[in-house]
């Protein structure tokens, strides 16, 4: 037993046999008292500082504890907080792409419904001009013929009168070779025009002979002197005397012309001929946009 004492005792002598002294700092900071420690002190003081060095961990152990503990409480409360945020970010996202899909869908079929209901009013007026065309096929259009104008005594301009405008007609057949004779004329009169020079003449045939073999003997114009300046034309309706223009300024397109109402053209590098009645159809075949024919129509020009 004494030498486990006294093992005690030369382990603590150890511990504290190079423990720092007073005896190098100024006199002012000097223990007063500089009797040596006992071995029994020393023993003491060393196994305060154990025992103080157990209760740090045991301070340690329970403040691990403590964390943990509050770390457990915590993350579930952070856990659920992040989840309802996502919840609230997700469903708000959603909803706004829900949102931006229906707009863009009503946006679709608003644009279907406009242009379904550009289509068929197009259709409807392709349509209807075809009907004035047929109604037009036994009228025929006379170009750069000498207006007869008079004058009465009084000095006021008498202008042609419609049976004058007949006689001429006729002279202009027979000088083709036409056989038109004035009776074959249902009516013949001027017509408005604000270009200078003489007005145009429009004839309605009695029967569509007559006008079927004036327009087939219109190139002999050129061979006369005094008819050399006078054109035949078919009468066509203002929307298809729009799209004829608009079809000669494609440069796909070449020998536009008309032929009893209908268009004929060829396509460049290409004989066939291609033949079509409506407007609209022949719109469709070329590729033309709706704009082209509404321009031709006269929709949506004030």
């Amino acid at each position: 037993m004494q030498n486990v004492e006294k093992s005690a005792d030369e382990e603590v002598n150890t511990e504290f046999r190079d423990a720092p002294t007073t005896e190098h700092l100024p006199p002012a900071l000097r223990y007063k008292d500089q009797t040596p420690l006992k071995p029994a002190d020393k023993k003491r003081a060393f196994s305060t500082l154990s025992s103080l060095t157990d209760e740090d961990d045991v301070i340690m152990q329970r403040m691990e504890r403590v964390i943990e503990s509050c770390i457990n409480k915590i993350i579930p409360t952070i856990v659920s907080t992040i989840e309802t945020t996502l919840h609230e970010s997700l469903k708000k996202l959603v909803n706004e792409s829900i949102d931006a899909a229906k707009d863009e869908i009503r946006g679709e079929l608003r644009s279907e419904m406009s242009f379904q209901e550009r289509s068929c009013e197009l259709k409807t007026l392709s349509e209807t001009e075809l009907l004035e065309c047929y109604n037009r096929r036994d009228n025929v259009r006379i170009i750069g013929v000498t207006e007869n104008i008079r004058k009465d005594r009084e000095g006021s301009t008498t202008y042609e009168v419609p049976e004058a405008t007949m006689e001429t007609v006729a002279k202009i057949a027979n000088a083709i070779g036409a056989g038109v004779k004035t009776e074959d004329t249902s009516i013949a009169h001027r017509l408005p025009s604000k270009m200078q020079g003489p007005r145009p003449i429009i004839v309605r045939f009695c029967r569509r002979i007559s006008e079927t073999s004036l327009l087939r003997n219109k190139k002999k114009l050129a061979e006369l002197e005094n008819l050399k300046t006078v054109r035949i034309m078919e009468d066509l309706s203002g929307p298809r005397v729009k799209f004829l223009s608009i079809m000669k300024n494609d440069d796909r397109l070449e020998n536009v012309r008309t032929r009893e109402g209908a268009i004929l053209y060829n396509m460049k590098g290409n004989r066939r001929n291609y033949r079509v009645t409506g407007i609209y159809e022949a719109a469709e075949m070329l590729g033309y946009h709706f704009n082209t024919l509404e321009q031709c129509f006269n929709i949506g020009n004030s």
